[in-house]
C-alpha cells in the first residue's frame, strides 16, 4: 500500500505546470499573444490531468482536490453559476467541521470568454465567487464588453474589483486584464 504522502508526491509531478504560480515576468521568448496562448493550452491540460485522478476513486478525488483547485480557468459564461453552486456547497459542507474548503487552495484564477456575452449579473457571479478564494495570487481577466458600446459598460463591474480586495487583496500579485476591453474604473 503506497502511502498518501507518496501519492501527493506523484500527482504533484504528474499535474505541476512550471511556471503558472510565478508572478514575475514572463521569460517566454515568444510574443505576448502567443505565451499566452501557449500558456493556457498547457493549464487545460494540466486541469484535464487534475480531472481524471480526482475522478479515479474517492481516496484519490480526497487526495487530488488540493491539485484540482489549485488553478480555476473560466472559459465560458454558463460555467460560473455551477462553479459558485460547487463552491458554496464545498464552504457549507466544510463549516463547523475539520474539513477544509479546497477554495482556499485556489492561487490562480484565469477568466477567458472570448464569444459568450457577459450580462450584468455575470459580473454580479464573478464577484461572489472571487470572495470563495481567499488566497488568489495571479487573477487574468480577459471578457467580452457588455452588448452596448457606451463608455461606462467597458468599466469593470466595481463589484468585481471590491471583491478582489476584500477578499484576496493581501495575497493578490498579478492582476492582468491586459487582453480585455474591460478596465477597472478609476
Amino acid at each position: 500500500m503506497v502511502p498518501p504522502e507518496i501519492w501527493l508526491k506523484i500527482f504533484h509531478f504528474a499535474t505541476d505546470t512550471p511556471g503558472l504560480l510565478d508572478c514575475g515576468p514572463s521569460q517566454s521568448d515568444l510574443p505576448p499573444v502567443l505565451a499566452r496562448e501557449q500558456e493556457l493550452q498547457l493549464l487545460r491540460d494540466s486541469l484535464i490531468t487534475k480531472r481524471s485522478l480526482a475522478l479515479v476513486c474517492r481516496t484519490w478525488g480526497e487526495l487530488a482536490t488540493e491539485f484540482l483547485y489549485q488553478s480555476v480557468l473560466i472559459t465560458r459564461v454558463r460555467a460560473l453559476l455551477p462553479l459558485h453552486e460547487a463552491l458554496q456547497r464545498r464552504a457549507r459542507a466544510a463549516a463547523g467541521t475539520t474539513r477544509t474548503n479546497p477554495a482556499r487552495w485556489t492561487r490562480r484564477l484565469d477568466v477567458v470568454i472570448e464569444h459568450d456575452q457577459c450580462d450584468t449579473a455575470d459580473y454580479g457571479i464573478l464577484a461572489d465567487v472571487i470572495r470563495y478564494f481567499t488566497n488568489l495570487s495571479i487573477v487574468t481577466l480577459s471578457m467580452p464588453i457588455l452588448p452596448f458600446n457606451d463608455y461606462w459598460l467597458r468599466q469593470l463591474h466595481t463589484e468585481v474589483i471590491v471583491s478582489l480586495v476584500e477578499t484576496c487583496g493581501p495575497s493578490l500579485r498579478v492582476f492582468d486584464c491586459a487582453e480585455s476591453l474591460l478596465r477597472p474604473c478609476r
